[in-house]
């Protein structure tokens, strides 16, 4: 059976595929290859469905798993073997690239790094590694078709509304409550959402014909160059900063301010509201408050709003709750607010603490900022306009 997910590409089709989002850059990809006679598959068209792995720990999956049987992936994964994360540009909708877990077990426990939408790329870093010849181990991040690193707002420790989303979906759902949020998306929305990424993934054929071209400034090249310079600023700029920032505050803030929780954990903190501040990795937002839905939320929230409806009409005095998704947005412009959340971090390098009183760790972090607003220019932060809420208790 042909695999319906899979299919290689020609130069004219993935042109095509890709006009519409890139139109400036097609004749650099034409470039490359356009003279070239060879039988080999250029390019593929791969698609997946929401929550599907296209990235599982630093190395590529095809469409149809790791372990498949579908000749078209096999040949996918055969050719895209030139590097552990093969170039592509996202066709459709977007990926999340993410650390952490990548199984469907306990919430929380993957972090989300970027979010790439249609026309961005994938694979930058390694595919120039493999132009240079540098031989690196595979990374420790995963991506995956649409955002994993979502939350709901729901009451989901009702063991009674696994089984009303069930009925209400018509699927025999089994989900935890520990278990990941997006798990129990992908799982009520098989049936129903038509909701997918796909990714134009370059082959080995194309790379090796840029590899071996003697023209160094290539257009293509020189793409991919600048991509990998805007995607690599975070991580560049980011032991400047905390230097800095580790400098200015244990000279201060950590002589006079009090800290429930450790300088470090409030020093971590204070780093991570200032990367998601200027954009350098996400915060949280809701779906309607986005730029791009990341999977297929507004159906999810609709499924689970009438679940909810079934269970108050079991339970009269129970809590009216209207669901709400959560997914990793960048923030700019035009998305210039966004959601962290104390209880459970959103970036690398927290640690679980046993917090008895969130509300004694809001004072400490919202001094801190205030005082580094007062001492240095330029800080992306409006806080007349940032909120801090903890509930005691």
């Amino acid at each position: 059976m042909v695999c319906t997910s899979t299919r290689g590409l020609t130069l004219s089709q993935a042109k095509a595929l890709l006009k519409p989002l890139m139109p400036g850059r097609l004749e650099a990809i034409a470039e490359v290859c356009e003279d070239e006679d060879t039988t080999a598959p250029l390019f593929y068209f791969a698609e997946y469905e929401y929550g599907d792995l296209v990235v599982k720990e630093g190395k590529f999956v095809p469409p149809c798993g790791t372990h498949t049987s579908c000749a078209e992936c096999r040949e996918l994964s055969r050719y895209a073997s030139y590097s552990h994360i093969p170039l592509a540009f996202v066709q459709r909708n977007a990926v999340e690239v993410f650390a952490g877990e990548t199984r469907a077990s306990r919430q929380g426990k993957t972090v989300p790094l970027r979010v790439l939408a249609a026309g961005e790329m994938f694979g930058v870093f390694e595919t120039l590694d493999y132009l240079l010849g540098s031989k690196l181990d595979p990374p420790s991040y995963s991506v995956s078709a649409g955002a994993r690193s979502v939350w709901v707002l729901a009451p989901l420790g009702d063991v009674r509304l696994t089984k009303l989303i069930g009925e209400e979906t018509g699927t025999d759902l089994e989900w935890d409550r520990n278990e990941s949020h997006w798990s129990l998306i992908q799982a009520a929305t098989r049936n129903s959402a038509k909701w997918k990424t796909s990714v134009v993934v370059f082959s080995e054929s194309f790379v090796r014909l840029l590899k071996e071209s003697e023209s160094a400034a290539s257009a293509f090249r020189q793409l991919l160059l600048e991509t990998g310079w805007q995607q690599s600023a975070a991580l560049r700029h980011t032991a400047g900063k905390n230097a800095f920032l580790r400098a200015w505050y244990l000279d201060g803030p950590a002589r006079t301010l009090p800290m429930p929780l450790g300088e470090l954990y409030q020093f971590a903190t204070i780093c991570h509201l200032l990367s998601i501040a200027e954009g350098d990795y996400p915060a949280y937002q809701s779906i309607g408050a986005g730029e791009h839905v990341l999977g297929p939320f507004e159906i999810f929230e609709k499924i689970l709003g009438n679940a909810l409806c079934a269970l108050r009409a079991k339970v009269p005095q129970a809590s009216t709750y209207y669901p709400v998704v959560l997914q990793p947005a960048h923030l700019n412009v035009n998305c210039p607010a966004g959601y962290y959340s104390f209880r459970c971090p959103s970036l690398l390098g927290s640690v679980d603490h046993n917090v008895t009183n969130y509300s004694d760790t809001i004072a400490p972090i919202a001094k801190t900022l205030h005082s580094l607003c007062e001492s240095k220019s330029g800080i992306s932060i409006d806080l007349e306009k940032t909120l801090f809420f903890a509930q005691a208790g």
